[in-house]
């Protein structure tokens, strides 16, 4: 995974219970780096690539996690 040059992110809650938040990396290459994001109409990603990402972040959480708990005990 290549450093970002930035992270956005926005973060709702609506009328159910939940936290709905939108992590997005910005690289050098980004055409609008430092601004906010475009509203323009979103891409397709395909299922498995999707699928991969959430793997991964799910195992970068997990590692997360692990390490604040050790760290509690």
């Amino acid at each position: 995974m290549l450093p970002a040059a930035q992270i956005n992110y926005m973060t709702a809650g609506n009328r159910v219970p939940h936290l709905h938040t939108h992590v997005t990396s910005r690289y050098r290459d980004d055409p609008a780096t430092g601004t906010p994001l475009p509203d323009e109409q979103n891409v397709e990603m395909p299922e498995a690539q999707w699928r991969e990402d959430a793997a991964a972040l799910s195992a970068l959480l997990a590692q997360v996690t692990d390490g604040h708990e050790a760290r509690r005990r």
